[in-house]
């Protein structure tokens, strides 16, 4: 796991899987992507970014995708592009199965790809950035996707809170409301990990993870 690898192994036909990993504000960084693979998702990028891609770098055999502007920075909206390409790969057979932090020191988060004949099917993608503890952020679903979230808030609520605690519960009757019409979650990330740094404790993000929804 060390820095010292002069490149990947080859990726072997059988594999049936890959990552992307959101590097730095404006860098996918895909690995072990077939041909296939890699062009589905940069032409969801393309179709769908109007600032477009500003280079692809081979990195020791995997692809660093360099997004023109700065999609993954806090407030940016790069949401809806991930909506798209998740749309993409859905479409193809592939099903985001993991996410992990592989390195908090330098990267953001990695999704974790699996593939099957039978998970082929074409779905709607939405997401919900939760930016703060009162503030939701909205991207794709249209309107009934967001009615269904006013359901979720209005009637066990009214109003909006100011902690934690409150979230918590928010979000259970959220994801409640979401699969009634529905919605599935199918993932999450911290599409900015932006932090804070403090100089009493340690640094602490000020924003938190955006959740993906899949319907069929």
């Amino acid at each position: 796991m060390g820095s010292g690898h002069s490149a990947l192994p080859p990726t072997p036909e059988n594999l049936r899987s890959f990552s992307i990993t959101f590097h730095w504000i404006r860098t996918l960084r895909v690995v072990h992507a077939t041909p296939r693979v890699f062009t589905l998702i940069r032409k969801a990028i393309e179709n769908n970014w109007t600032k477009g891609i500003t280079q692809v770098i081979n990195n020791k055999g995997a692809y660093d995708i360099e997004i023109e502007g700065r999609p993954f920075a806090h407030g940016s909206n790069g949401e809806g592009m991930l909506c798209h390409i998740l749309e993409y790969l859905i479409a193809d057979g592939w099903r985001l199965t993991l996410r992990s932090d592989m390195s908090r020191q330098i990267d953001f988060s990695t999704w974790f790809f699996e593939q099957s004949s039978k998970w082929k099917q074409t779905a709607k993608i939405a997401a919900v950035s939760l930016r703060g503890l009162e503030d939701l952020h909205i991207i794709h679903g249209g309107s009934a996707f967001v009615e269904a979230i006013k359901r979720a808030l209005h009637i066990k609520y009214g109003r909006q809170g100011n902690d934690e605690l409150f979230m918590n519960s928010c979000m259970l009757f959220l994801l409640k409301q979401l699969n009634k019409d529905g919605w599935k979650a199918s993932g999450s990330l911290d599409v900015s990990a932006k932090h804070v740094r403090a100089s009493d404790g340690p640094d602490f993000p000020i924003d938190v993870h955006t959740i993906f929804f899949t319907k069929k």
